[in-house]
């Protein structure tokens, strides 16, 4: 076979010896070497580098997300987004369409089919025709029903070999988890009974990654889910991957190893395709994902979600732009995925080192008073201590009584800011429909956040013009069709932070190909912000093509209302064609 990059067999041979020094290392590369053209992943590889635009936006999505009687639900959902969203969104999430025994398609049953009810492959394919298509691979755990459980169960090979098993007399203190639920799970087999490791829930069972059998069994998969349109790939809770007792099991440098050893294989099958990082912990260790570009193209951007908000329930800019102006630039060909809701909550342990507790503090007792839940971790000393909120943003953002336009400027201009920032933006569907809080569930707070539309509902909602949910929709069809113009937000395109009031966020995005030229301004609170203060502005008169207003900053009378936000067109470098205003 021609081997296309010497240099990546050459890594993936050496990450190999490095995880399974025990294995058959030459046997293992015939393996991997019999892979390649399985599904017709690897014949004819697109010989395509990474690359980024301003045009990159996600949507993050449940497969059910939007139902419609008995049609495949997957079905329903393609059809919203090519007729609501197409010019908005190039890129759809969508979140696990396997069958699955809980936690919303994360205990996945089995990899290679799709949950019925939702569809199937070629509902997966019709997405991947319109939009680029990002895809979970569940590679931590699997549901307790799925057959290769059943099959460890039995005893039958290679699946006995699938699991990990500890003796409960074991030290596991160090283990980092991020849930209260038992470690260990005893388990009645042929050979009597077992503990298994389950670092989410007793439903989900973690994976042996030291053994190579369940390597092969993923690249299989990872080749299956390319053949059928993923263009994305993210690997979900990847940061709890290797397990070894008397550590803490996490960011282990095996689990680094194997994410490079992906992308290796990648690069000689699919180089099109992306690897993104799922890892909800402190900011310096997830962005480690990133390694020396040779890890996750992309890294969730984690601390954003609660910086946002602390930064708008606080009305006070002055950690977030410290922050900012610290964020450090990714690897060539590499970039963050900001998002502020999704599926999940709104992580709390990326805060640390970042935020003092005190304002953390501030946080889960402000959001509480609206409804907000908190889902809580276990500290290697045995202690809770709170892991995420699970709420709606705009719940969180709204103060009780308060006229609902005041929120909804509030939620909108937060919006406007993330999608300013460096990096490519994700949207959770949800989100641009203004969606608030569910009734509380305490035995599944996580579906505050998971609300599922009926189709007709959904679109009779929208064509009311004047409800919050049209009109936080439409401003959100216009902000990223604004944005897709602007080169000067691409995530290779430079920012420039500027120090400000502590009522105002300001910052400058450039394109150095273009010179095209975004000056970005925010109001964070809900008074008029004289814009006297502001010097050093790249040009004293912008235009804002959020609003297609005219401001110049050297009138001494000039301001941003509450919860304004400006994207002020300095330089172009080429033609601009602003949308209509909504």
């Amino acid at each position: 076979m021609m081997r296309s990059s010497q240099k990546n067999w050459r890594n993936i041979e050496r990450r190999m010896h490095k995880l399974y020094k025990d294995a058959p290392i030459e046997r293992l590369m015939e393996r991997f070497e019999m892979l390649i053209g399985r599904y017709g992943v690897g014949l004819k590889a697109p010989k395509t580098k990474t690359h980024f635009s301003q045009e990159d936006v996600l949507l993050i999505a449940y497969p059910d997300n939007i139902q419609n009687g008995s049609e495949a639900t997957l079905a329903t959902l393609h059809k919203f987004c090519v007729r609501h969203l197409k010019k908005a969104f190039n890129t759809i999430h969508l979140l696990p369409f396997f069958p699955s025994s809980s936690d919303e398609g994360f205990s996945v049953i089995n990899y290679r089919k799709i949950e019925p009810r939702l569809g199937a492959w070629k509902h997966i394919q019709a997405f991947s025709q319109d939009f680029k298509l990002m895809v979970d691979l569940v590679l931590n755990h699997c549901s307790r029903k799925s057959a290769w459980f059943n099959s460890f169960i039995n005893g039958i090979e290679p699946y006995q070999r699938y699991f990990i098993t500890e003796d409960p007399q074991t030290d596991l203190s160090k283990v980092t988890r991020p849930r209260t639920s038992s470690l260990l799970n005893k388990v009645s087999t042929r050979d009597g009974d077992a503990y298994v490791w389950c670092t989410f829930s007793p439903d989900q069972i973690d994976l042996n990654w030291k053994d190579p059998d369940v390597l092969f069994e993923f690249l299989d998969i990872l080749f299956y889910y390319i053949s059928q349109g993923a263009r994305i790939v993210r690997l979900d809770a990847v940061g709890f991957l290797w397990k070894k007792p008397g550590s803490n099991c996490i960011h282990l440098p095996e689990t680094h190893q194997l994410i490079k050893l992906l992308h290796d294989c990648l690069q000689i099958a699919a180089p099109h395709v992306l690897l993104v990082t799922e890892t909800n912990v402190p900011h310096q260790e997830n962005i480690s994902y990133f390694g020396s570009s040779d890890e996750a193209h992309m890294v969730y951007n984690f601390a954003l979600p609660p910086l946002l908000l602390h930064l708008f329930l606080k009305e006070d800019s002055s950690q977030f732009i410290e922050w900012l102006k610290a964020l450090p630039t990714p690897p060539k060909g590499c970039t963050f995925l900001n998002f502020i809701a999704s599926h999940d909550g709104i992580g709390l342990r990326p805060l640390e080192g970042i935020l003092p507790p005190k304002e953390i503090e501030f946080i889960l007792e402000t959001t509480a008073q609206r409804g907000a839940q908190v889902s809580y971790k276990t500290t290697e000393n045995a202690q809770k201590t709170p892991y995420e909120l699970n709420t709606t943003l705009l719940s969180a953002l709204t103060i009780p009584q308060e006229p609902s336009d005041i929120s909804l400027k509030r939620y909108l201009c937060l919006h406007a800011l993330f999608l300013a920032l460096k990096g490519i933006p994700a949207i959770y569907l949800n989100s641009l429909m203004a969606t608030p809080n569910l009734p509380q569930d305490p035995e599944n707070p996580r579906a505050t956040n998971r609300k599922k539309w009926q189709e007709k509902e959904l679109e009779t909602l929208l064509k009311k013009e004047h409800s919050p949910h049209a009109r936080a929709f439409k401003q959100f069809q216009h902000l990223l069709q604004t944005r897709n113009q602007c080169k000067a937000f691409s995530p290779d395109a430079d920012i420039k932070v500027y120090s400000t009031p502590s009522s105002l966020v300001v910052f400058q995005r450039t394109c150095m190909q273009t010179q095209e030229t975004i000056l970005c301004l925010f109001n964070v609170t809900n008074t008029p912000q004289s814009l006297e203060s502001l010097t050093d502005m790249p040009s004293n008169i912008i235009q804002d093509i959020i609003a297609g207003d005219t401001l110049a900053l050297e009138d001494t009378t000039a301001m941003l209302q509450p919860y304004q936000a400006v994207w002020g067109l300095v330089a172009v470098g080429a033609q601009y064609n602003q949308p209509v205003t909504p």
